[in-house]
C-alpha cells in the first residue's frame, strides 16, 4: 500500500492511501496523538494523548489494516491481555459492572475488565499496582472471584485454570468510592 510522510519540525503526518491518517508529534521521542490515531502497532491512549503498545487485537481473516478502537474494559469488550505485558489504566470516571466476592469482600468499586484465554491446567501470576484484581469466569454482574482471592500491590495471586476458555482479570476494589491508576499483568508460569 503506498504511503507518503511529511514532516514539519518535529510534526510528522502519515498518509495512507485507501487506508487511515493519523497526526503525531515526534518532538520529545514520544508519539502524541492529536487526533485519537497512532502508528501501526501503537493505540492512541486518550487519557494522555501519547501512543502506546497496542494489546493484540482479533482481526478477522484476511483483514490487514489495523483496527485502532480501544476496548470499553467491560465484560462485553473487555481488553486483551498477553503473558507479561502490563496493562496500564484508571477507573478514574468508571462504574462498578463486576461486583465479585473475594476473600471475604464484595468487589463494589469502578472496574475495568480484561480477557485471557488459557489452556485447561495453565497456571498464571496475576499482579496488580494501585488497586485490586481478581479472575471471574464468567463475566457478569455477580460473580465469585476463582479461588476466592484477590491481587493487591506486593500480593499477586496464583490461579489455575481449570477448563480451556476465556478468563477475565478484572481490576476493581472492595471499597465502591476507590478510583485510580493501575497496571496490571498476567504471567503465564
Amino acid at each position: 500500500m503506498p504511503w507518503n510522510v511529511l514532516a514539519h519540525t518535529g510534526i510528522v503526518a502519515l498518509v495512507l492511501t485507501g487506508a487511515c491518517t493519523f497526526d503525531a508529534d515526534y518532538s520529545r521521542g514520544t508519539y502524541k496523538c492529536s487526533d485519537g490515531r497512532c502508528p501501526s502497532a501503537l493505540v492512541c491512549d486518550t487519557r494522555s494523548d501519547t501512543c502506546v503498545a497496542a494489546l493484540p487485537i482479533e482481526d478477522a481473516p484476511g483483514d490487514s489494516a489495523v483496527d485502532a478502537r480501544m476496548a470499553a474494559l467491560t465484560c462485553t469488550d473487555p481488553g486483551l491481555l498477553t503473558s507479561g505485558v502490563a496493562a496500564a489504566g484508571d477507573t478514574t470516571g468508571r462504574t462498578s459492572r463486576v461486583s465479585a466476592w473475594c476473600g471475604g469482600f464484595v468487589m463494589n468499586g469502578a472496574d475495568e475488565v480484561y480477557r485471557i484465554t488459557p489452556a485447561a491446567g495453565d497456571q498464571f501470576l496475576v499482579e496488580v499496582t494501585g488497586m485490586r484484581a481478581y479472575v471471574v469466569t464468567p463475566c457478569g454482574s455477580t460473580a465469585g472471584c476463582l479461588g476466592n482471592h484477590f491481587a493487591s500491590q506486593g500480593n499477586p495471586i496464583v490461579v489455575t485454570a481449570l477448563v480451556g476458555g476465556p478468563l477475565f482479570v478484572v481490576v476493581d476494589h472492595e471499597l465502591a468510592p476507590t478510583v485510580g491508576a493501575y497496571t496490571v499483568t498476567v504471567t503465564k508460569q
